[in-house]
């Protein structure tokens, strides 16, 4: 029997959505329902094996899957915006023109649906977070990659002393 998952109330500005995962018996997929209020629903297919987590930047909502990034619509007359990954998704970061995806084992700058930049990392990554302008990536094995948005690209920077 399949369960389902609604995260009710998620809130962005002045719009609330409603969010539900119901698996497929299948067991790797889900089927995705984005309700905005009570006027709009959207359906879509999506990969379940990591739990659907959600961000927020400002006015963009977004959720993300293990494969997949749903832009929120901040109007009615518009669908959400969907991009496919072809790795893991761990952690999503909304930028003022675009994205920083963090996956298992890269980090990716994406600027609309469009890849801009990509760095492999040595390992799977074990958390994320933000020092001043630079997304500083910790590895499994302690392991640490600091980046710089720099424009549509990625840079690497080195690694300070302690």
């Amino acid at each position: 029997m399949t369960q389902a998952i609604t995260v009710r109330a998620f809130v962005i500005g002045s719009r609330n959505y409603s969010v539900q995962v119901v698996p497929t018996a299948e067991g790797r997929g889900a089927v995705l329902t984005i309700s905005r209020g009570n006027d709009h629903e959207w359906v879509s297919t999506i990969s379940e094996w990591r739990e659907v987590s959600f961000g927020a930047f400002g006015e963009v909502g977004y959720v993300w899957s293990a494969r997949e990034l749903i832009e929120l619509p901040a109007d009615s007359g518009t669908r959400p915006r969907l991009v496919e990954f072809d790795e893991d998704l761990m952690f999503v970061f909304r930028l003022v023109d675009g994205w920083v995806a963090v996956c298992e084992t890269s980090v990716i700058r994406l600027v609309g649906s469009r890849e801009t930049g990509r760095v492999e990392l040595a390992d799977v990554v074990d958390s994320v977070g933000w020092e001043g302008g630079e997304l500083i990536v910790r590895d499994v094995r302690s392991g640490v990659t600091r980046l710089e948005v720099d424009g549509e690209r990625l840079r690497t920077r080195p690694e300070r002393n302690p």
